[in-house]
């Protein structure tokens, strides 16, 4: 994998803070954590919010924990938007969010009758569908400056 830029370290680390500055107990938030995935390897996604209590020192977070994975995608846009796609489609992920960095753009799946449905978000505030209120300014972070 090549090494992350610095709109990629600036877009992580501007999403980290906003979520981290809205768990209120809700959730939790966490940074390049492992995911495991029955016959896959255990993908780490850029961030996870998840329900509290569910890493432990036994285990991982595991998908069912999770309300939304986020991957800031240049580099690894197909593979992010095809096959990661697919592979948090498949362990159930109730929603998926890639940071199209090549296309200024956040593509939002999201889990509806097992399947995703996909949409891309330029402008306006985002909110994952499972913690209403929680949301991302998309103009602002893909501007330069949320």
């Amino acid at each position: 994998m090549s090494p992350i830029g610095p709109r990629h370290q600036r877009i992580v680390d501007e999403l980290l803070h906003d979520f981290i500055r809205q768990e209120v107990w809700r959730f939790r938030t966490g940074q390049d954590s492992p995911l495991p995935i029955p016959d896959h390897d255990e993908p780490e996604p850029d961030l996870l919010l998840y329900r509290p209590g569910a890493l432990s020192d036994e285990h991982h977070v595991r998908p069912a924990d999770v309300f939304v994975g986020v991957e800031v995608a240049q580099s690894t846009r197909r593979r992010d938007l095809v096959k990661k796609a697919r592979i948090y489609e498949g362990a159930k992920l109730p929603e998926y969010w890639v940071v199209d960095l090549k296309r200024n753009g956040l593509h939002v799946f999201r889990l509806v009758g097992g399947r995703y449905e996909t949409s891309v978000v330029r402008e306006g505030m985002v909110s994952p569908q499972a913690l209403p209120g929680v949301e991302v300014d998309a103009s602002a972070l893909l501007a330069g400056g949320a």
